[in-house]
């Protein structure tokens, strides 16, 4: 049996990222206006870090079902990277995917405070957000060739 988010986890993990995608190279909305005024149109998916299922992505037997199915094991994608990151799992390891949660959760909180007032990113977090956006499958390669943008991470404790 496939262990399911609750309804309340899918909700807290799309608001806590500020209904974006949490793949740091996408960041795309992912709820929006439909024809309806009552309605919405949401694209993004509650992805399982973990599987939710034996032999899916990632899966760990260790886990109980409610750890399976807790907020912890959870991340929020538009469905176009949900499908990439189960496609390709020696890629988007679970590490990674963490990474990204908290990620994701911490700009979430930085758009909040900046549109109150809050400070703007620091120097080093905004050198942060632009080595990310090197760390693309098609610059990769290249990149890693070169060596720079490894030198860059390492400059930045990455």
């Amino acid at each position: 049996m496939r262990d399911e988010f609750p309804r309340a986890t899918i909700e807290v993990l799309a608001k806590r990222v500020g209904q974006r995608c949490s793949n740091p190279n996408c960041q795309q909305p992912t709820c929006g206006p439909h024809t309806e005024p009552s309605k919405t149109v949401v694209v993004g998916v509650a992805a399982h870090i973990t599987a939710a299922l034996a032999g899916g992505p990632r899966y760990d037997g260790g886990l109980s079902p409610e750890q399976r199915r807790s907020i912890d094991n959870g991340i929020w994608l538009c469905q176009t990277c949900a499908k990439l990151v189960d496609g390709d799992v020696a890629r988007y390891t679970k590490d990674l995917l963490l990474r990204w949660r908290r990620d994701a959760e911490k700009e979430a909180l930085r758009r909040i405070e900046s549109a109150s007032g809050g400070t703007s990113p620091s120097d080093l977090d905004a050198l942060k957000e632009y080595s990310a956006q090197f760390d693309r499958a098609a610059l990769q390669d290249a990149l890693v060739r070169c060596g720079s943008h490894k030198k860059f991470a390492e400059s930045l404790a990455i």
